[in-house]
Order: C-alpha cells, then structure tokens, then sequence
C-alpha cells in the first residue's frame, strides 16, 4: 500500500518544515507565538505507562497537528503505534468507515484494510479539528494588531510641525536641550508660545485600543484551547457573572479535551491490556491561580481591597472552581 496524494507528510517537530509543507506564509517575527502558544498546548496533558518509544510529547504534539489519528497494535507492532488512517471501504450508518488504511506519522504504510474496530481512534476535541488551525488563525489577526501597533508608534514618531521665525527655532530648541537635562525653567521670547502652531495628528486606533486589542486575542488564542486568561479589564469594572463566564467557557474547552483523551486511554487499556493513565498538567499547575484570580476579583468588587484565602488547603486539589 502506498500513501495517497491527497496526504500531506511532514516533519511537525520541525515547525519551519511543517508551516512550509501547509504552505503558511506570513508569521515573521511571531514564531514566538508560536513557541510559547504550541509549548502550552502540548504540556497541557502528561501521560504514565506509556507503551515503548511513546512520550507524552509524541502524543500530545501529534494531536495539536494531526487530526484521522488512531493506536493500534498487533504481533508486528506488540508495543503498539500511534498512526493516521484513511477509509478505503464503505461507511456505516452512523458514517464510521468499515476498514481503514494505516500510515505513519511520516508517511510510510503498516496496514491496509484493517477493521475499524480493531484501533483505537485519538481525537484532540469532539469535533477532531486540527488545534494548529485555530490557533495559526489567531496568530495571523495578532500579527495584524501588532502591524497596526508599530505603524501607529511609527507615526507617534513623526516630529511635530511648528511655526516660527530662526529665532524662536533656536529658542525653542533650547528648551528641548534643556527637558532632556531635566531644567525646571527656560527663558524664551514672549512670541514663542504663540508662534508654535502644532499639527494634530490623529491615530485611526488610539495606542491605548490597539494594545487592549492585542491583549484580548492573545487571551482568545488560549482560551481557544482550553487555557484561562483573565479579562483586559481592570478587575473593579468586571461583574462577578463575567468572571465566571470567561472561566466557565475554558473550563467546558478544557473539559472536552480532557473527555477524549480520558475515553481513548480507557479504549486502549481495555482492548490492549494496557495501564496507561492521563496525567492533567495543566490542572496541577494552574488552576489554584485562577481559584485566586476570581477570589481577587471578587474582593475588589465588594471593594475589600484584600481577600484571605481560608480554603486553599482544603481545596487545593479541587477540579471544581
């Protein structure tokens, strides 16, 4: 069996490789986003008891790249693989394929017409969408934001215009000398401030916007995975309710991801005799500090100015917020 052309191979440890094969143009200098958007996504999940050769970095980086992902195992494969399939029969009622071709990661076969019953199929979310997708598009319209940013700093920039006889240029030009050595006081002719016409420059997107802007879709990019953020808004501002809808809407995120992973390691170790088990990183690391967060907005709200956290011992380990 050889792999088809309508799939694509590609070395996705190797992100300038994969964004070159996806034909993604147009990140520049937001590789960091990258980094650190990709970074996050993959140390969200760990897992234990893995078979031989699998990482939780394997597995977890697969599932940010790939979608049509399954495991499967047999006398060639005793410790088992993590592939990409393909339908080669007909579909159920319910539009699951009867029988599936199986390709590496990197595009090499290991079977052909293998029963659909006889893997395990791995999903990132319930819908299967590839998370790179979502997450490449919000980094195309931070990219835009940050643009918009630099050109309205470059304008800032731009140096003012007055009006003036060579006289009041020299005086003025004192005064500036003088502000960057931090004088109180200038002597200049009484004309000076009069002649001094400036021209009002005006941003199409105020500076102070355009970096609330690029806040709120950097919050929206993790938020797309599962990752709390807190609002740009200052916490006085905030309703409780709001709070907890931004929280509510990782949390159901979050838990979905967590749904499938849980329901493909209990198909593995049930079909496969395996003992893998879910390790949630993103939980033990993070969701204490937003226990905190929403107990700050909370205080500040009620205008206490300071909260006392009597139930960190007791909940710490607590899914429930």
């Amino acid at each position: 069996m050889k792999p088809t052309n309508n799939m694509e191979y590609y070395d996705f440890f190797n992100l300038n490789s994969y964004l070159d094969q996806c034909k993604i143009k147009g990140f520049g200098t937001s590789f960091r986003y990258l980094k650190d958007y990709i970074n996050t996504k993959i140390s969200m999940f760990k897992y234990k008891n893995l078979p031989k050769g699998l990482t939780s970095r394997i597995v977890e980086t697969i599932l940010c790249f790939n979608n049509f992902v399954c495991y499967y195992q047999n006398t060639l494969y005793p410790d088992g693989i993590i592939c990409r399939f393909l339908p080669c029969g007909e579909f159920d009622e319910y539009w699951r394929p009867t029988k599936i071709d199986l390709i590496t990661i990197t595009g090499k076969p290991v079977a052909s017409g293998v029963p659909y019953e006889d893997v395990v199929v791995l999903h990132d979310n319930s819908m299967d969408i590839i998370p790179f997708i979502t997450i490449s598009e919000y980094i195309e319209k931070i990219n835009l934001v940050e643009t918009t940013l630099a050109k309205n700093i470059k304008q800032a920039r731009i140096p003012a215009f007055f009006t003036g006889s060579k006289e009041q240029k020299k005086q003025f030009m004192d005064l500036i000398s003088k502000a960057d050595t931090n004088d109180p006081f200038a002597i200049a002719d009484p004309k000076t401030a009069d002649a001094m016409k400036q021209y009002d420059f005006k941003f199409a997107i105020p500076v102070k916007d355009t970096l609330e802007i690029l806040k709120n879709y950097q919050n929206w990019t993790v938020q797309s995975f599962g990752v709390y953020a807190g609002s740009t808004q200052k916490a006085e501002r905030m309703i409780v309710s709001e709070v907890q809808s931004q929280t509510d809407y990782s949390d159901t995120i979050y838990q979905d991801e967590k749904d499938c992973r849980a329901e493909f390691i209990k198909d593995i170790n049930e079909k496969f005799g395996r003992n893998i088990e879910l390790v949630e990183s993103y939980k033990e690391y993070t969701m204490e500090s937003i226990k905190l967060s929403q107990a700050y907005a909370v205080a500040t709200i009620q205008n206490q100015g300071k909260f006392e956290d009597k139930d960190k011992e007791e909940n710490k380990n607590e899914w429930d917020i």
